[in-house]
């Protein structure tokens, strides 16, 4: 047999076989085409003498048709059964995942221009899942609430910046800012688009190493805050605390591309990491990460992922160690198609974040819709990542009290209390500016009456401070000081005897150590180490400033007003290491001593004697 379509077919249970011509289905549909005769006409050609001459039977006719009969036949079936109203049959088979998916055909509730959905929680849909023993496809959820954290891997190309921006921007739709606040770490380069988010408090790249530090200090400074408060009330998770305390605590999304070159950049933060993955999830802390294979998350970080998914791996061994063993099925290459943590592991197909037919498209879409959710938002914001300004001033420093500048670690405000600490020895390098401090010091103390103010600045140092007497020599200094001398002894006596708790500020200010010590005579010099040693709570405010180096050797010779200074009073040391002020006592960490202060970076004991180091003013 050699025509298509022949075959032979086994009659009853005997051995006689009949041959058959099965149809051709698949031929071009001719609507006009009539039914042929069971045979072959013979077709003639006749001459005009009226003879007949064979013709070419084998002659074909070629037919453009849109589709086959077949499909013809089905279409005419499928039309008919939908007039007749027949139900379908059960399909056998679920419909392969498409190759591409956008976010609004799954989101069932959304931000809809104005408002938020009035309920859920952290459980973004980013994709559709293929179920295919079940006959199932339903949505693939980021369950947050239950699973705690969640990892991404995927070799580059795979869509894992696709899926994190997809995941971070489900949930911004589904939840409002009130419950939900996101910070990023990117390391991957393509998450910047989320910051304008009202939900987000910043989004950090990875080589701005000062934002990484930051970032991370914000976070463990609030996991240690949730961790008292939910102590106080007695609370094991979130869920808990808000139902005892009545407090709305927004949940909180670190999303994180592409971990591998984290901990290579920032060795230190891996402390941080482990205590996010194991602590963060009771207290409503949620770590969204990406990494291109599973040996870039160590084990004790990686042992308190519950949930994972894994995109496109180089090699199939990996998806066993990441979801589990999923049998001889392969998964398509194609971005955004992964495989799902489970048993079995199920495929899925990440969505795109927003439909478009280009990725620059898809990006102006998606700015827009993030454009449109932040016009709305009109209530309280997450707090962002605080970043030192390249210059402080007064207008930078939050909150009230006497202020020097900010604190390196968290930004917040490093400020004096003239009435508990009223003596402060300020100790600078030569590339420091100590003189724009104490500007800014006696700008601040003269806004409170005093009833008398000496600045000893030699010519060439700032003098022009209203309230503020300036001395520019030695003679002079040593009158004002004297004429100090009677009113500080009624003050002590007046205290004595119990006649007044508190006097009117007498501030005095030398700006330059070393010209004060060359300008004036030794009796100014006793007593100006007597209104440091017998001062306290008489009303009197004294700040030095000197070069560190001869700070230093006054100490080292037991100098009384540095002596007195150093180490009962406040300090403040500029510039250099913490070793180049080796006049001021600083309880610190032998690595902590040798590191290298910024331009305008300095360590400021307080009253506590802690050590803590700051930026300080730098111009007002």
């Amino acid at each position: 047999m050699t025509n298509p379509g022949r075959a032979y077919v086994q009659v009853g249970e005997n051995e006689i076989y009949e041959q058959i011509q099965s149809y051709w289905s698949g031929a071009p549909y001719d609507p006009l085409r009539k039914s042929g005769s069971a045979g072959e006409e013979k077709i003639s050609l006749v001459e005009i003498d009226g003879r007949h001459i064979g013709a070419d039977t084998n002659l074909t006719v070629t037919i453009k048709a849109s589709r086959t009969e077949l499909e013809t036949v089905v279409a005419y079936l499928d039309r008919f059964a939908a007039e007749h109203d027949f139900k379908r049959p059960r399909p056998i088979w679920t419909p392969r995942l498409p190759k591409k998916l956008c976010l609004a055909s799954i989101l069932e509730k959304s931000f809809d221009g104005k408002h938020w959905p009035s309920s859920g929680d952290l459980q973004p849909v980013a994709g559709l899942v293929d179920d295919p023993s079940h006959q199932q496809q339903f949505p693939l959820v980021f369950d947050f609430v239950q699973q705690g954290h969640i990892a991404v891997y995927g070799a580059s190309g795979s869509g894992k910046t696709t899926l994190l921006i997809t995941t971070v921007f489900s949930a911004a739709l589904s939840l409002p800012p009130s419950l939900l606040s996101i910070y990023g770490m990117d390391f991957g380069g393509g998450m910047a688009v989320l910051e304008a988010l009202p939900h987000c408090g910043g989004i950090a790249p990875g080589e701005d190493a000062e934002k990484i530090q930051k970032l991370a200090a914000l976070i463990t400074e609030e996991l240690a805050h949730r961790r008292r408060l939910f102590a106080d009330c007695g609370a094991k998770n979130i869920d808990t605390y808000r139902e005892l305390s009545g407090h709305i605590l927004p949940r909180i999304l670190l999303v994180l591309d592409n971990f591998a070159p984290v901990l290579p950049l920032y060795p230190d933060l891996d402390r941080f990491f482990i205590e996010l993955s194991r602590d963060g999830a009771s207290l409503g802390i949620h770590w969204l990460v990406s990494t291109p294979n599973p040996s870039a998350l160590s084990f004790r970080i990686s042992q308190n992922f519950k949930w994972a998914l894994a995109l496109h791996m180089p090699d199939r061994l990996d998806y066993d160690s990441i979801v589990g063993r999923f049998g001889s099925q392969n998964l398509e290459d194609l971005p955004g198609r992964g495989l799902r943590k489970g048993t079995p592991p199920l495929a899925f197909q990440a969505a795109l974040p927003t439909e478009g037919e280009t990725e620059t498209e898809r990006l102006q879409n998606l700015r827009e819709q993030i454009s449109r959710m932040d016009a709305a938002w009109h209530g309280e914001r997450p707090a962002p990542i605080p970043v030192m300004p390249e210059k402080l001033s007064l207008d930078d420093i939050p909150g009230s009290g006497v202020k020097l500048g900010l604190s390196v670690d968290n930004l917040s405000p490093v400020t004096l209390d003239p009435e508990k600490t009223p003596f402060l020895l300020i100790s600078q390098t030569a590339d420091a500016d100590g003189e724009m401090l104490l500007t800014a010091l006696l700008l601040q103390l003269m806004q409170e009456t005093q009833e008398e103010a000496l600045y000893f600045a030699p010519a060439g140092l700032p003098g022009k401070i209203p309230g503020l007497r300036t001395i520019r020599t030695g003679e002079e200094f040593d009158a004002a000081i004297a004429a100090l001398m009677p009113v500080m002894q009624r003050r002590k006596e007046a205290a004595e005897r119990g006649e007044a708790s508190s006097f009117p500020p007498i501030t005095v200010a030398v700006a330059n150590l070393g010209a004060y010590r060359e300008a004036v005579s030794e009796q100014t010099k006793t007593r100006l180490h007597l209104l440091a040693a017998l001062g306290r709570g008489l009303g009197v405010r004294l700040l030095v400033l000197g070069e560190c180096d001869r700070i230093s050797r006054l100490f080292a010779q037991g100098d009384p007003l540095i002596t007195e200074l150093a180490q009962n009073g406040t300090a403040a040391a500029l510039g250099g290491t913490a070793e180049t002020h080796d006049g001021i006592p600083l309880r610190l960490r032998s690595l902590e001593r040798q590191t290298s202060l910024g331009k305008h970076e300095g360590y400021y004991r307080g009253k506590n004697g802690i050590p803590v180091r700051f930026q300080a003013i730098s111009r007002l």
